[in-house]
């Protein structure tokens, strides 16, 4: 491509928006941009289940230490029982 051939061209680019807007179609711009917004509404979904699963997982962290603790209480009792055993055995 000429020299002068390429001085043409970018200066179309620059002053001709109808020119730039048909090199824009022919790069496949549109179709590239349309795809990128997509994208972009699709990573906001994401975010938006992302938050609603750390809620989920906190109020399930909050059950789960619920329940623990009268486990470590049973199981406390029940060692105690078995020291107390143990040394009913051993008197």
């Amino acid at each position: 491509m000429s020299l002068d051939l390429k001085r043409e061209f970018l200066r179309l680019l620059r002053e001709d928006e109808e020119f730039r807007y048909a090199v824009m179609g022919l790069l496949g711009v549109a179709d590239l941009r349309t795809s990128l917004d997509n994208l972009i509404k699709a990573g906001a979904k994401h975010g938006e289940v992302i938050d609603k699963l750390r809620s989920s997982v906190k109020e399930l962290r909050k059950t789960i230490e619920a329940l623990a603790r009268p486990i470590k209480e049973l199981r406390k009792d029940a060692l105690s029982e078995d020291v107390r055993d143990t040394a009913k055995l051993y008197s």
